[in-house]
């Protein structure tokens, strides 16, 4: 692999390991050599279940998110420079569950795009694409641009133009979940001994702004040994969840012996996440 670039990872094909995707620098040794996706699987990263993009121009930065919403990561590459030219397309490469589709990418007009951020700007549950341009064939005085999304995908029509004088970078993670890149994260508890008592409500303190969310869920056993195995839930079972502080804890079996909690924080539009300060479970007598 000549001169990787920058590496990012996503779950691209959807099978619960995270793939490593990797830019290459190959227009410095004037080779092809853009882009290559290494599939993770539980015997780690092999050749062969791999992809290599040969499209003759250097990538520095990529950015994967559901651009279409079609449940499917896609992958947006830059396309910084090839030997004899900056003025390049950044392409857009459509996820379908199964390695990328490579031969027909969305071709977004740019000039030597170097870094690339995948949000939501204007809230209307569309990613957007802001891509950092460095240069073109005559010097570094160049738009970076805004390319805005909707049900009717990118057009080059909708683009706001951002002057600039050659910025190399942006953002460094992409915008979202590092498997999904669903706008949540989650944190889980260290498992909790409930001392013979039954938990009976839930409740927090956080800092969140009125487009974010907080959202609780518990599981629970009888020992140790089934901890990894226990599914989390809501008032209402699994994929529910307890929304507000103080809510009354459902469904917990009287042989609960072990406890623990997940918060999921969701920023909507890709920043601002809660700000979470405490959790309280309240329990019966027992405990």
């Amino acid at each position: 692999m000549p001169a990787p670039s920058r590496l990012n990872t996503a779950d691209i094909n959807q099978d619960g390991w995270l793939d490593l995707i990797v830019s290459c620098a190959g227009h410095y040794q004037r080779l092809k050599d853009t882009l290559d996706v290494f599939y993770g699987s539980p015997s780690g990263f092999q050749a062969e279940n791999s992809q290599k993009l040969l499209a003759g121009y250097s990538a520095l930065s990529t950015a994967a998110a559901d651009f279409n919403r079609d449940g499917n990561l896609d992958l947006l590459v830059t396309a910084y420079s090839t030997p004899t030219s900056r003025v390049l397309p950044a392409q857009l490469f459509w996820g379908n569950g199964k390695p990328l589709d490579l031969e027909h990418p969305l071709n977004l007009p740019a000039e030597s795009s170097a870094g690339v951020t995948q949000i939501d700007l204007n809230r209307d549950g569309w990613v957007d694409l802001v891509l950092a341009c460095h240069q073109n064939d005559i010097g570094h005085q160049v738009n970076s641009l805004i390319y805005w999304n909707s049900p009717k995908g990118f057009d080059v029509s909708r683009v706001t133009r951002l002057p600039g004088l050659g910025p190399h970078g942006m953002t460094v993670p992409d915008r979202g979940n590092a498997y999904t890149r669903k706008p949540e994260e989650s944190y889980v508890s260290p498992f909790y001994h409930t001392k013979g008592g039954r938990a009976r409500n839930i409740a927090w303190s956080a800092d969140a702004s009125p487009t974010t969310e907080l959202r609780f869920q518990l599981r629970w056993v009888a020992t140790e040994g089934e901890l990894q195995q226990a599914v989390c839930m809501g008032p209402d079972g699994a994929g529910s969840y307890y929304l507000s502080s103080g809510a009354s804890v459902t469904g917990v079996p009287e042989n609960s012996h072990w406890l623990q909690y997940r918060a999921t924080f969701v920023p909507p539009y890709g920043c601002g996440t809660p700000q979470l300060q405490e959790v309280c479970i309240g329990f019966d007598s027992g405990s």
